[in-house]
């Protein structure tokens, strides 16, 4: 669960990246880039962030049967793990399909193209449904799953139920309990205000072309979202101790370090070199390569 929210996230913070850098980004100076923006870039990083939500829902709620429900966890089964994926990635994109294909896109004086995707455009017939289905989905559902499973872990924990097992497993449930409450906690906080903001939004009047109120909502809320992804990347490297020696393995045989590696080896090699004289008088070297 860690790594999908890892790679989600990562793809998210790219993909968030230029609402937080411009945030009046619906001004373009090519049709290509408001096309592209208009179309694909809030549908991708809000799936993306969506999706992220919901794996990190799935995470709470197995760490949940994990402390209440033990026999239950020990049933779950990769291939249903796999299913849940899939239907929530295949619900999400059919739901964020008319943000990519409402949206328009118009010439400006100066060889300006104004873009406006179809979730900034909250002046349409379809709004009352859509909007509402669109934040259920996206923001309340999880989020409100989330605090439920949250609590419950920490009922949990003050009732000592994660303390069955002794040893270093009991000691290894408790981390990656207190990991989800951090990742839940976190979530929570950064969504409240994308959440305020996406529902307070409206067009208005010199939209792109002054300092909006709802332009500068949407800019502190994409903040927060990318803060959370970076949290959760974070996490991901805490708790994966072994993704940590790969990537030190991978780094140390990038071409510029080669040369190094080699040097380092020499040398080791050199330390462990034995004499051995007590039989045949002469000199045998052996190595012991590390």
């Amino acid at each position: 669960y860690i790594q999908m929210m890892a790679i989600l996230d990562l793809l998210s913070s790219f993909a968030y990246l230029p609402f937080v850098f411009d945030k009046e980004l619906c001004l373009y100076s090519s049709y290509t880039y408001a096309f592209y923006f208009t179309h694909f870039g809030w549908m991708v990083a809000d799936c993306l962030r969506t999706f992220s939500s919901y794996v990190l829902l799935f995470l709470s709620y197995d760490r949940f049967l994990g402390i209440w429900y033990p026999v239950r966890f020990k049933a779950i089964k990769q291939k249903g793990l796999s299913r849940r994926m899939f239907i929530v990635g295949s619900l999400l994109v059919v739901s964020f399909i008319p943000v990519m294909c409402i949206g328009h896109v118009t010439s400006q004086p100066g060889e300006k193209w104004l873009g406006l995707a179809g979730i900034r455009l909250s002046n349409k017939t379809w709004t009352p449904i859509y909007k509402p289905y669109l934040l259920l989905i996206a923001c309340l559902l999880p989020s409100m799953i989330i605090v439920g499973l949250s609590m419950a872990l920490i009922i949990g924990i003050f009732k000592k139920r994660l303390f069955g097992s002794k040893g270093i497993k009991r000691k290894r449930q408790f981390f990656q309990t207190l990991a989800v409450l951090v990742l839940n906690i976190t979530y929570v906080m950064c969504i409240i205000p994308y959440l305020a903001a996406v529902m307070t939004y409206k067009i208005e009047k010199g939209k792109c072309f002054g300092n909006v109120k709802s332009e500068t909502m949407l800019f502190v809320s994409h903040t927060f979202i990318l803060l959370w992804s970076t949290v959760n990347i974070i996490i991901y490297f805490l708790v994966n101790k072994e993704f940590l020696k790969e990537a030190k393995i991978a780094l140390l045989t990038l071409p510029f370090l080669k040369s190094d590696l080699e040097d380092s080896r020499k040398i080791i090699q050199n330390m462990t070199i034995n004499i051995d004289t007590r039989h045949t008088g002469k000199v045998a070297i052996k190595r012991q390569c590390p």
